[in-house]
């Protein structure tokens, strides 16, 4: 959300129907706890491509930033790596609380607080 990354990357497509639509963000605490999951912006994605080789997604690292010592990095183990292209990202002032249904979902689809509609 602060421009730094150009591509997410993921181990699967983003589904067409998602491209060049608003996308809410949700942060999770992961093992901390120390928050609730919440929603801090939304995000848009332009296209969305198959790595070919982990030569070509190494070649992205200053677009993605994944980097060899993450848990996220390409995987022997897992043949296929996505990289969606970010259009658009807006970070969010004051983060609201997520949806208690998890998965991609589309701004339109979330009861957005009067201040952020």
């Amino acid at each position: 959300m602060d421009g730094v990354k150009t591509i997410e990357t993921r181990h699967y497509p983003l589904p067409p129907k998602y491209i060049k639509r608003d996308i809410l963000i949700v942060e999770t605490p992961g093992k901390s706890k120390k928050f609730e999951s919440r929603v801090v912006g939304i995000v848009q994605f332009r296209e969305c491509f198959e790595y070919d080789s982990k030569k070509q997604f190494d070649s992205d690292l200053d677009k993605h930033n994944v980097h060899p010592d993450s848990e996220f990095y390409w995987s022997p183990t897992k043949p296929k790596k996505w990289g969606w292209v970010i259009s658009k990202s807006v970070k969010f002032k004051t983060p609201f609380r997520a949806p208690k249904k998890r998965g991609i979902r589309w701004t339109a689809e979330i009861s957005m607080p009067p201040s952020y509609s």
